[in-house]
């Protein structure tokens, strides 16, 4: 069936935040069936949750554009609707559809701008995911710039329209629509544009001057550009960040408050090369599984580890590499990912395959056992990328690294069979290039759940794991995570085996008074760190407005974080490892420099 397809989106009332689709089908054969099918995802590809789009779907119709007669639409299951349209050639589907959800997955619109990710927007016809289609978008004033990774093919005082070659290219290409900056840069052979959405005030420039190294660092690693057009859609926020990566595109929200900050702002980097090392990791080189894709249901891979792990390990790499993170910032970053591995219980509960194949029920859907029976397979990744990537570099004296994997990998599946890995090559590939001790780190943490000794792998590089110092007067320790809600102390997450645990403590508890004092957060935290170990205090809680007494026995504040210092006695070996992995001179002393964080960035151990 060799329908033409063209889609229309309309905005002309964003204080209504519901945009209006309408596809149109012409040149349907006389053979077609007596009804056709249009579906809406319940997911989108980079974001492994079942949204369910259709939810905000109101107003469907059909009809026949050529009599403009009504047609029959009967609604099949959740997201599918049929239509009954026999003998009909032509026909158009309509819908409007609720927006007002700004994140990365999902679309916005308002009276300042608006933001189209194509899964939660755009229907498809069913048996069509294939054939091409045009997007017309129509004007809305004052918005005259008009942002995506599709090619546009004209443009008018009332439309801007483009070339989509299949539904697949069309809900992977998000769009920004408003009076946004756009700025340019050429690097090779690429067109790169940088459209920022900004309603307060900072320094985009410096921005665009830090994707530049980005996008230099990240091509060196695939010697290749495999797109000549890249747009970077850049939303800046009040509070939240985060970004989903796109065949030649990204969508990042990107917190202000990081930007107040240098040392912030250079952190916060590492969310826009990962999302841009995407563009091969994952949009390219993808793992068996991740596409063609059915969005009716959920897919499933054990490989995000590498997908997103190992792309959360080059973000940070990459920021070191190009210069915007210094060796000390850099080592920080991937000794957060190391302590969460050492101190939390989840990495004991949960293997990096086990993390990527049940991230639809647990990594997106996170509740307040988490830090007891789950790890993130982006740490993990992280982790086991660093492993890897020492390992490799170690057994080689330098002529390999986890580089050429993944130039290898990506060499081996999408460029040559344009197909995904299995765990097996992506290992095998590892092997090849590693030799020595890479399967035992598949063995330990990628399947298995062994605490690993991580100073050994960083004593490659002449370098070890040291506890980090505490205020001299924190002592005591409960593992408890507590949050303050208008004024009241309210408990979020108890540690595995911790002190809060053995008292009775649960999630959710408002805890009123400590030895019939009552406190508010610093309060409480300032008197349970204050406690000596074997203490013991008695707490007033509140649990579902039932009041309760529990007695806790305060715990030695524990280690639960280090930081990596240089041994004292590397070898040449061992020096040349370290030059060659974080790009310094050994000889350079490490000094570690406190630094103000952003409010919005959630640390791993505010434990009390």
């Amino acid at each position: 069936m060799c329908a033409a397809l063209t889609y229309e989106l309309s905005m002309n009332e964003p204080r209504t935040h519901y945009f209006k689709v309408r596809l149109s089908l012409t040149r349907l054969s006389t053979e077609h069936p007596d009804t056709l099918e249009f579906s809406m995802p319940v997911w989108t590809p980079g974001s492994y949750l079942v949204r369910d789009f259709a939810k905000n779907v109101r107003g469907v119709r059909a009809y026949d554009t050529d009599s403009s007669r009504s047609l029959k639409v009967t609604k099949k299951d959740k997201s599918t609707w049929a239509v009954h349209c026999s003998s009909v050639s032509s026909l158009s589907f309509e819908y409007e559809i609720y927006a007002f959800e700004p994140t990365v997955d999902t679309s916005y619109l308002d009276q300042r701008h608006a933001v189209v990710n194509g899964a939660s927007v755009f229907v498809y016809p069913v048996g069509m995911t294939n054939q091409p289609s045009i997007l017309r978008v129509i004007r809305h004033e004052p918005w005259n710039v008009i942002s995506t990774g599709l090619k546009m093919v004209s443009s008018d005082s009332k439309s801007w329209s483009f070339e989509v070659p299949d539904y697949d290219i069309l809900i992977d290409s998000p769009i920004e629509i408003g009076t946004q900056e756009v700025h340019t840069f050429v690097e090779g052979e690429t067109r790169y544009e940088v459209s920022i959405f900004n309603p307060f005030t900072f320094d985009s420039a410096q921005l665009v001057e830090d994707l530049k190294k980005i996008v230099h660092h990240s091509a060196a690693v695939f010697r290749l550009v495999p797109f000549e057009r890249y747009v970077f859609l850049v939303d800046v926020t009040s509070d939240s960040s985060g970004g989903l990566e796109h065949l030649n595109s990204t969508l990042c929200m990107y917190s202000y408050l990081s930007t107040r900050s240098d040392t912030e702002h250079r952190r916060s980097l590492g969310l826009f090369s990962h999302e841009f090392f995407h563009a091969w990791n994952v949009k390219r080189m993808r793992p068996e599984g991740l596409g063609p894709f059915d969005y009716s249901r959920e897919v499933y891979t054990r490989s995000l580890w590498v997908a997103e792990g190992l792309t959360s390990y080059y973000g940070e790499l990459l920021l070191r590499r190009s210069n915007i993170l210094s060796v000390e910032e850099y080592l920080d970053s991937l000794c957060d990912s190391i302590n969460q591995m050492i101190s939390l219980p989840g990495s004991r509960w949960q293997s990096a395959e086990e993390g990527s194949f049940d991230s639809w029920i647990k990594h997106y859907r996170r509740n307040e056992t988490d830090p007891n029976s789950q790890l993130s397979y982006y740490t993990q990744g992280t982790v086991i990328g660093a492993l890897l990537d020492l390992q490799i570099r170690r057994n080689t004296r330098c002529a390999k690294t986890l580089d050429d994997v993944m130039r290898e990998v990506y060499k081996g599946t999408y460029a040559e069979k344009a197909a995904g890995y299995t765990e097996e090559e992506f290992q095998k590939v590892c092997e090849e290039i590693g030799g020595e001790g890479i399967s035992e780190i598949f063995e330990r943490r990628v399947r298995g759940r062994d605490l690993v000794d991580y100073s050994r792998y960083l004593s490659y590089a002449g370098l070890k794991l040291s506890p980090k110092k505490k205020p001299s007067e924190v002592t005591g320790f409960l593992g408890l995570r507590a949050a303050s809600d208008a004024g009241r102390v309210v408990a979020r997450e108890i540690l595995e085996g911790s002190a809060a645990e053995e008292a009775g403590i649960a999630p959710d508890d408002e805890i009123i008074a400590v030895d019939k004092l009552r406190v508010d957060l610093p309060r409480f935290s300032y008197l349970i760190k204050a406690a000596k170990a074997g203490v013991g205090l008695g707490l007033t809680v509140s649990r579902k407005g039932v009041l309760i007494d529990l007695r806790a026995t305060v715990a030695d504040y524990p280690a639960l974080e280090n930081r990596i210092i240089k041994t004292e006695t590397a070898t040449q070996e061992q020096k040349s490892v370290y030059s060659s992995w974080i790009g310094a001179e050994w000889d350079t002393a490490l000094n570690y420099q406190e630094h103000l964080e952003s409010p919005v960035r959630r640390r791993a151990f505010d434990f009390i």
